[in-house]
């Protein structure tokens, strides 16, 4: 049944406890809005402006990331002072002992430090086990994109600079990246296989290549290093090429809510079996070789709940096998056809008071960051238009916006879960897994085996995918 969403004033789902949408306030973009693991270790401290010769104390800070990884222990607390570093490639490390005891790499309070390469291309990154970046920038002002649209030959342009790769392979994982912000890549974050990685709170800007390269590309691989058990939430991915967020090569046992995919070729793309997609919104996809795509399902056993697809951002219901397996349900449509059970539709005129913002606020914001992210990186370092153009874009429902009780939670349907991005969320890591299980979806590991199915016959359950001690030699 189609519903006009001023309707569900009188609707079912009541909020019940004002502390699930807490009063606003002024936001760190680097704070995380899950409840992650301390960190356990000692502190050290990294400034670029450095002498050389430190020793990681805050009078004698070293100069370098390079410095830190070699010298800290595992478990440790690294914070990166503000300022521009000259990389060709950083590698962050040691890996952490543990989930509960990282290896944390953050940067201070209110800095941007911003790893770029000497000619401004895009420096490699590669995280080992149970690390965690938070805060930090990463980029180039050499993005490549826009390529194909005006080339008559249709062919890829050579990728410029290094690639953002946490992926895991066979090695425990763990990995999170959580309040980065990422700019130029050719293939924004790059996931070939990975497992027990969380993506939380990430803005990334600019990146991507014609069809094939994507803002976020979580790639799944075949078992024995099959992908599976990876968290995207609350991210704003915005003015690039390819999806935004891209989950294809049959992955397993994804969670992707609450995200924001503006302005890209395509939306969001999902294939495989056993995931979550609720509460993202994408908004005025551009199309590429085909036409635009908002939400894209070609998978089973999927949760596509509260999504909001916007002008330009059409979605495409097409479940290719277990149709009968997933529940796609609650979403809400500006401007595009329907599709699902208890679709919600309103027009754009109706998104301030909705969704708290405007059509052409978005639409400024977008633009705002696609210039911005566009100059020199001193600029980009220096220019503090940046994070009001965010905020716009983290879409803050004022309190009276009846999408707020359009919906169920997705990790507790009996709870009002709301419809986009300013929604709840389960608390913690463990929490998103329980609640997937609870939901009904199935649990694999790398060799593409369902622990699920197998734990019906009386098999013990693993706990999570990638939780076990850090090899030996840590990779």
């Amino acid at each position: 049944m189609m519903r006009r969403v001023w309707a569900l004033l009188g609707g079912t789902f009541l909020l019940s406890a004002a502390a699930r949408h807490p009063q606003q306030k002024k936001e760190d973009p680097a704070d995380p809005t899950l409840k992650l693991s301390p960190c356990r270790g000692r502190v050290y401290f990294v400034n670029g402006r450095a002498p050389d010769r430190g020793v990681g104390t805050p009078d004698r800070p070293w100069n370098s990331i390079e410095a830190a990884a070699r010298n800290v222990p595992p478990g440790s607390c690294v914070v990166v002072a503000d300022g521009i570093y000259r990389v060709e490639r950083v590698e962050f490390g040691p890996a952490g002992k543990g989930p509960h005891e990282m290896t944390v790499f953050m940067a201070a309070k209110g800095a941007r430090p911003i790893f770029t390469r000497p000619d401004e291309s895009t420096p490699q990154v590669g995280l080992a086990p149970y690390v965690r970046l938070q805060g930090l920038w990463f980029g180039g002002s050499k993005w490549a994109g826009r390529g194909l649209e005006s080339r008559p030959d249709r062919k890829q342009l050579p990728e410029s600079g290094g690639i953002f790769a946490p992926g895991s392979n066979r090695t425990p994982g763990g990995k999170e990246i959580v309040g980065c912000t990422i700019f130029g890549y050719h293939a924004g974050i790059l996931i070939g296989t990975s497992h027990n990685l969380l993506l939380h709170r990430c803005r990334l800007v600019r990146n991507g290549h014609g069809h094939f390269a994507h803002g976020v590309y979580l790639s799944g691989g075949k078992p024995p290093n099959g992908s599976n058990h990876v968290i995207v939430d609350d991210c704003t991915i915005v003015a690039g090429e390819g999806y935004g967020l891209h989950e294809w090569h049959d992955p397993r046992s994804f969670i992707v809510t609450r995200n924001v995919v503006a302005r890209h070729s395509y939306g969001i793309v999902i294939n495989g079996s056993d995931h979550v997609a609720a509460n993202n919104f994408v908004w005025k996809s551009k199309g590429f070789t085909s036409g635009p795509i908002g939400l894209r399902l070609a998978a089973r056993r999927v949760i596509a709940w509260g999504n909001v697809l916007g002008p330009g951002a059409p979605g495409i219901g097409r479940l290719e096998d277990g149709e009968d397996e997933n529940s796609i349900r609650y979403n809400a449509f500006i401007g595009v056809q329907p599709f699902g059970a208890d679709p919600i539709r309103f027009d754009a005129r109706e998104m301030k008071p909705l969704l708290g913002a405007s059509e052409e606020e978005i639409d400024a914001s977008c633009a705002a960051l696609d210039k911005a992210f566009s100059r020199p990186v001193e600029e980009i370092h220096a220019d503090r238009t940046i994070e009001p153009a965010f905020a716009v874009l983290r879409l803050r429902m004022p309190r009276g916006s009846p999408l707020r009780r359009a919906a169920p939670a997705w990790f507790d349907p009996k709870i009002p879960g709301g419809v986009g991005p300013d929604a709840p969320a389960p608390d913690t890591k463990e929490d998103f897994w329980a609640a997937f299980r609870r939901r009904g979806l199935h649990h694999w590991n790398l060799d593409g085996e369902d622990l699920t199915e197998k734990a019906k016959g009386g098999a013990p359950l693993e706990p999570l995918a990638g939780c076990g001690p850090v090899p030996p030699d840590g990779k």
